[in-house]
């Protein structure tokens, strides 16, 4: 495939081959991203963190790459009732409909989803549980709980492991920000478009590559530690049988050893982590709400970042955002924000789910009456 761009460099109309490399810059559909100088700029030396913005100035792109020709779509002139264009549309969905539900596979083999609407269903209680819940009104609940939240310094072995290849690399040191924006992206994005590391594919595979190792070296033996507010807190709601669960991109094992150290075991009654293959954190709350046997809507999520928190609404369960790495602006999606443990108590998880009521009733047969009116027959 053969694509034309006007290089500003020498105003000359090239043409290039995509996949090729051109002065270290790898051509892809859609951007080109070009080391080209200013005029009258020395070679670019990065000397500090200040110096991240020239970065950005520097490898700019160069031009925009699309496809011209009869059968090509490059947003421009395209008729909207194109069979083409239904079928992206419907693919579309098709896919944002799989991240909000959880795969399945129906009693002839059909591929199927299980949505937060059919879960509600399906967990919703029945009349001899609604009756308990009078007695017991917080046993309906289920909490959810992140790694980072319940974890003091859990981002932290991640930026030690980052600054120790930076270091060794000659490159330049992330902090803790980096660190949070590159948590929901593969690390090969991360180094590429967070750190600013490198572009080369096969460097940025040996980077990630090292930190992936190196996590996992570390990571049973690394110092976690876990605040006292904390453990009252989930203490609390244990008493009061509220669902407890935890969930982290590590192994259940690996998990489980670290709570056992922490003395916080018993402290959860169900894990959702990277055996369960939840791609998107809108099937983590489902697949915790599935394990906890409560319908979605009685969820609630214990989130520090915002991606959770809109994630919990879209599948109808309250979020409740921790004040940290993110402000309380960044949080305002969040039914309910705080900063430490020590300012919730366990009623104010009960008023999350105030406006659910107990739900509709199950439906009773009536008896129609007649009435008669002098043998005319009924009214």
């Amino acid at each position: 495939m053969l694509v034309s761009s006007k290089c500003s460099v020498n105003t000359q109309c090239c043409t290039y081959e995509i996949g090729t490399v051109i002065s270290g810059a790898f051509l892809t559909v859609g951007q080109v991203w070009v080391n080209r100088p200013l005029a009258g700029e020395p070679p670019l030396r990065i000397t500090k963190r200040s110096s991240r913005l020239d970065l950005h100035r520097r490898f700019r792109p160069a031009c925009v790459l699309l496809p011209s020709g009869p059968d090509s779509d490059n947003g421009f002139d395209r008729d909207d009732d194109d069979e083409s264009s239904f079928w992206s549309t419907d693919e579309s969905w098709k896919a944002r409909n799989y991240q909000r539900s959880l795969p399945s596979f129906s009693a002839g083999g059909e591929e199927r989803f299980l949505g937060h609407e059919e879960l509600n269903e399906r967990f919703s209680p029945s009349p001899t549980q609604r009756l308990r819940y009078v007695i017991q009104p917080d046993e309906q609940f289920a909490v959810i709980f992140s790694w980072n939240v319940i974890i003091r310094n859990a981002r932290e072995l991640d930026l030690e492991v980052w600054q120790e290849i930076a270091r060794s690399r000659g490159l330049l040191l992330p902090d803790m920000d980096d660190v949070v924006r590159a948590e929901y992206m593969p690390r090969e994005k991360a180094i590429q478009r967070v750190f600013f590391w490198n572009l080369d594919w096969g460097e940025t595979k040996s980077l990630a590559f090292e930190h992936a190792v190196k996590v996992q070296e570390r990571f049973l033996n690394y110092d976690f530690s876990i605040d006292h507010d904390v453990v009252n807190w989930l203490r609390a709601m244990g008493k009061h049988k509220i669902t407890r669960c935890l969930h982290t991109s590590r192994r259940r094992q690996e998990i489980v050893s670290v709570l056992e150290r922490l003395n916080a075991v018993n402290l959860f009654e169900e894990f959702v982590t990277v055996e369960d293959e939840c791609s998107t954190p809108e099937q983590v709350i489902l697949t915790a709400s599935f394990k906890a046997q409560r319908p979605p809507q009685h969820c609630a999520i214990f989130a520090d970042n915002p991606r959770d928190v809109l994630a919990a609404h879209e599948v109808s369960a309250k979020a409740v955002g921790r004040i940290g790495p993110f402000s309380a602006f960044e949080l305002k999606l969040a039914d309910v924000t705080f900063k430490d443990f020590d300012e919730l108590s366990v009623y104010n998880v009960r008023r999350l789910f105030g406006s659910l009521g107990t739900g509709p009733q199950d439906l009773q047969l009536e008896r129609e009456e007649k009435r008669y009116d002098g043998g005319m027959g009924p009214l």
